[in-house]
């Protein structure tokens, strides 16, 4: 079989020598399998893992990018059929021609390899032909960059509508002109040239305007646009379309590996969450039982929390309790601990939402993201609330609310330590300090002191470094709250976000970090008393129906 990864690739002539194409999705458990340069796209790097050293591969590129020619150019000097088609950027004519010059070239380059003539009935034969169809059900379209098979399938799994393939290799090929009918194989060529460049553009083309049809149909209810790490094509049309009002939009970015799934499932649940389509999937309600009391637990990376409500949606009591070395037995004891701080029993409890990243193995109701949670437990302690900052163990997130308290939008900070909770921890280790002391110390500063990395290792040697020039304690302290809050207001300030803050989480506990961000941002910020029960609180009040 003869591999390819580019839709403009023309997969017909193939049939023509026998051969059954196939699209390259590779899906390697990490991109350090292929030996080529970190900054390489993270899909060309899983092509090169997956294609080196196959005796007698067959593999043909269109120059669709840099990344992809180069994983071509290492390819070639590999043993096996490989060969490299010089598409065009625009449409006309000349680029035609151009193109129909490319295809006689490479159907050559096939009779060469074969030892055979080109077979132009079978060729004929596999042309798909019509216009494709446009499904009239109301759906999500899936934009962007090529998603990995196991991630695509995750999605359709959550969605509460069908998704349409709409990437640059999911959208169905069709031809609409019928091909010429003549033995004359140049002609047919430059046919087949303007049907291949006819096809939806993609980011690499002049002109993307085309594009549009994509998802302006009446029936897309929104967006998911997946973009690759390290791939800026993509990411310039999800900048546009942020940009134009009307349909919801989440974007994905991933390395092709499936290192990252877990965030990844927690955006994508978040965003059908809050996603208001008519005609979705019917939502799970939430466990009922005999009682009256309704129970949140938030399964964190550090603690666990658990609040109960009674009927009338007062808070009762709440547990905060370390997560320990599994999720399900942290939830348990935080639960017990509740129940028994206000004298009652599981038997006493109507319906159960579990929340955060443990919560889909807690078994103990039904699981909701954090997302939601913490945007239903603020808004419940602060109708006011527009701005969300919530600060964890492992992430940080800001979560967008409406006047409803609905969540609109949300950011995530998931993909590393610094500015978050542990981030915390590892500097008060430096210092060898308590973390209550180190948050009260970092009030007393006098000298602005700037920690430069962002990197929670190279920061923690910024701080070795600071300590050994006899800096004060307060004064470093200072340096690695405000490089907390610096990071903070960069992704409040992307998302365009409105006045109405308010802090969540264990680190808004940190008088320092919740002082030098209300200084960035202009605003007080609202601090609720018990900062970390919110997603418990929030998915308490998910279970009560409210």
């Amino acid at each position: 079989m003869i591999g390819y990864c580019c839709k403009y690739t023309p997969i017909e002539l193939f049939y023509g020598f026998g051969e059954t194409p196939h699209l390259l999705s590779p899906a390697p458990s990490g991109v350090q399998e292929a030996a080529v340069h970190p900054n390489l796209c993270s899909y060309a790097k899983a092509v090169y893992s997956a294609c080196a050293g196959e005796n007698d591969n067959k593999t043909v590129f269109t120059n669709c990018c840099d990344s992809i020619k180069r994983v071509s150019d290492l390819l070639t000097e590999q043993s096996g059929f490989h060969a490299m088609l010089n598409l065009p950027r625009v449409v006309n004519p000349a680029s035609v021609r151009l193109y129909a010059g490319e295809l006689l070239r490479f159907i050559k380059s096939l009779e060469d390899y074969y030892g055979k003539g080109f077979d132009t009935d079978a060729f004929l034969k596999a042309l798909p032909r019509g216009q494709a169809e446009r499904a009239g059900e109301d759906h999500i379209a899936l934009l962007g960059a090529r998603m990995p098979a196991h991630l695509f399938g995750l999605l359709t799994d959550i969605s509460p509508l069908p998704v349409r393939d709409m990437t640059c290799t999911g959208q169905a090929r069709s031809f609409g002109a019928a091909p010429p009918g003549t033995d004359d194989t140049a002609a047919l060529m430059e046919w087949y040239a303007k049907e291949l460049l006819s096809l939806p553009p993609c980011m690499r083309m002049q002109d993307t305007e085309g594009r549009r049809a994509l998802w302006a149909g009446q029936h897309t209810r929104g967006i998911v646009y997946h973009t690759i790490k390290f791939c800026d094509y993509y990411g310039f049309e999800y900048a546009a379309l942020r940009e134009a009002p009307g349909l919801p939009a989440l974007k994905l970015e991933t390395d092709y590996t499936g290192a990252a799934d877990g965030q990844i499932k927690t955006r994508m649940e978040a965003f059908f969450e809050s996603f208001k389509a008519a005609g979705g999937k019917p939502r799970q309600k939430a466990a009922a039982a005999e009682g009256r009391i309704f129970a949140g637990i938030d399964s964190g990376s550090t603690s666990t929390d658990a609040v109960l409500l009674d009927e009338n949606l007062r808070i009762l009591g709440y547990s905060i309790l370390p997560t320990g070395g599994r999720a399900a037995d942290g939830a348990r004891a935080a639960l017990a601990d509740v129940l028994l701080k206000c004298g009652l029993e599981e038997k006493d409890i109507a319906g159960t939402v579990a929340t955060g990243y443990g919560r889909n193995a807690l078994h103990l109701g039904r699981p909701v993201t954090e997302i939601t949670c913490h945007a239903k437990g603020a808004f419940y302690l602060n109708p006011a609330a527009r701005t969300i900052v919530d600060i964890g163990g492992q992430d940080s997130k800001i979560i967008k609310l409406d006047g409803s308290g609905d969540v609109i939008d949300f950011s995530m900070n998931d993909k590393c330590a610094a500015g978050t909770g542990r981030f915390l921890e590892m500097m008060a280790d430096t210092l060898g300090m308590e973390l209550a002391d180190f948050a009260r110390a970092g009030l007393q500063w006098e000298e602005e002191i700037q920690i430069a990395s962002m990197c929670s290792v190279f920061a923690e040697s910024e701080v070795i470094s600071l300590i050994a020039q006899n800096k004060k304690k307060p004064d470093i302290i200072h340096g690695i709250n405000a490089s907390i809050t610096a990071r903070i207001f960069a992704m409040i300030s992307r998302m365009n976000c409105s006045p109405g803050y308010m802090m969540t989480g264990g680190v808004a506990k940190n008088k320092g970090v919740t002082t030098d961000l209300s200084r960035r941002l202009g605003k007080d910020i609202f601090l609720p008393d018990e900062p970390q029960i919110c997603g418990a609180l929030g998915a308490a009040l998910i279970a009560a129906g409210r």
